[in-house]
């Protein structure tokens, strides 16, 4: 008796993938606002998370490599919220700031 071995089609893989994704992707979302509480703003999180997805996406091994760039990209952001607060002085209007 022979048995032949069909691989799953490519777009089912996608569909795993992706909805595998998606999970990690809120898992991660969830931690990273935890830790950051209210510091990054909740749009400037989702951006950078999606920006991180896509970029893991390219690599072929998302889900492996998501985790981390998706940590890398909301540091930045944190780092760069950080430092437009910090050079706000209290009495100037935020939307004066970025005339500079």
């Amino acid at each position: 008796m022979k048995t032949t071995l069909t691989q799953p089609s490519p777009a089912l893989n996608t569909r795993v993938i992706a909805t595998r994704l998606h999970q990690l992707k809120k898992t991660v979302h969830l931690t990273l606002s935890r830790r950051l509480g209210d510091t990054v703003p909740e749009v400037l999180l989702r951006r950078a998370l999606n920006e991180a997805a896509e970029a893991a996406e390219s690599t072929g091994f998302p889900l492996l490599v998501f985790p981390l760039l998706a940590e890398e990209t909301v540091e930045r952001v944190h780092q760069v919220v950080a430092e437009e607060e910090t050079s706000l002085s209290p009495n100037e209007p935020a939307s004066l700031a970025f005339c500079a």
